[in-house]
């Protein structure tokens, strides 16, 4: 199983620091914390009601091999949902002077 973990921490190392670096980057300078705690405060929430909810859905679906497969296909929802949310996200106007540039760079093709 330690190949199955070294990807899993991996995984969560990438998306803990992608998610902190994009809350902390669109936040307004004065929410800057508080963004960055909301957003380790919804991973903690999301991580508590996987470990509740896990038992019931392994009662539900004993074959492991379907847990896999509904996991995956249950996925697909909040997937979905993020993606229509960002179709509509206006990114923020950068403020550090270093991101500032690259932001204008970018706009100029």
């Amino acid at each position: 199983q330690l190949p199955q973990w070294f990807v899993l921490s991996c995984a969560e190392v990438l998306v803990s620091v992608t998610g902190l670096e994009f809350a902390y980057t669109e936040a307004p300078e004065s929410m800057k914390s508080a963004m960055s705690a909301v957003f380790l405060l919804t991973s903690a929430v999301a991580d508590l009601t996987l470990s509740s909810l896990w038992p019931i859905f392994t009662h539900w679906v004993p074959d492991r091999e379907m847990q896999s497969y509904w996991s995956a296909a249950l996925l697909c929802i909040p997937t979905w949902i993020m993606y229509r949310l960002s179709e509509t996200w206006q990114y923020a106007k950068p403020t550090d002077p270093f991101y500032a540039e690259d932001f204008r760079e970018q706009c100029d093709g």
